[in-house]
């Protein structure tokens, strides 16, 4: 099955991010399936975690699954306070979704046509817009509604449109309760508390967190705010493997 090997290899990359996994081969098949309502034909997750649990690779390993490449994703950067134009700037970054199913900077891959079996249907276009807690207040609630409306007006009277296109955001907010504050990057032991209720907390705070940061309209059009756990010692032998 289609989902199932999506599932297998990024099982084999992403290490010890089981819930980031299913979460987005749900959104892969959902979009693959053809089932997905026009009016909401992509899917947007927010990935929050320090640097080096995942968050990246897994968006690069699924445009190489769909697309043959790592390298087919278009990457955005969230424009910083100062910026005198920020979402005419970013929109402007989204211009290669506007035209063919494969975009004109070669989003698609495979001719445009998913890979693994699944003949003649379009491969979910792959975006990835990075640091999101550096984005000026202002800038939220425009990429809100992108998100809830899938599409927004470029300056020469096209629109870009979200049409089949898996969206991710990125952010490093809370990194330091993930780690904890000891730890290295990316890598910690254990503290004592019991790891699920741990996670748990953690995901509470985050939440709570990214609605405070980013406001609730943004966090509505999400599929999935998803935490990118700590990775703990035995992590380290299958990345090591990888």
């Amino acid at each position: 099955m289609f989902s199932e090997m999506i599932r297998t290899t990024l099982e084999r990359e992403v290490i010890g991010q089981p819930a980031a996994i299913a979460s987005v081969v749900r959104g892969i098949t959902r979009l693959a399936s053809g089932l997905t309502p026009r009016e909401r034909s992509w899917c947007t997750y927010l990935f929050i975690g320090p640097p080096g649990t995942g968050r990246t690779h897994l968006v690069r390993t699924v445009a190489r699954l769909l697309h043959g490449e790592e390298q087919r994703v278009l990457t955005v950067s969230c424009p910083t306070a100062g910026h005198p134009d920020p979402w005419t700037s970013f929109v402007q970054q989204l211009a290669p979704l506007f035209g063919s199913p494969a975009g004109p900077a070669g989003l698609g891959g495979h001719d445009g046509v998913l890979p693994l079996g699944i003949e003649g249907r379009p491969a979910p276009k792959v975006v990835l817009i990075q640091d999101l807690e550096a984005a000026q207040k202002e800038f939220l609630l425009p990429l809100a509604r992108l998100l809830a409306t899938g599409e927004a007006p470029l300056q020469d009277g096209h629109r870009v449109r979200l049409d089949n296109t898996l969206v991710f955001l990125t952010s490093r907010i809370c990194s330091r309760e993930i780690l904890d504050e000891s730890s290295r990057i990316g890598f910690a032991g254990t503290a004592g508390q019991d790891e699920e209720d741990e996670q748990d907390s953690i995901v509470k705070l985050c939440n709570a967190e990214a609605e405070k940061l980013f406001g609730l309209d943004l966090l509505a059009q999400l599929d999935r705010l998803i935490v990118f756990r700590r990775l703990e010692d035995e992590h380290l032998a299958g990345v090591l493997d990888r």
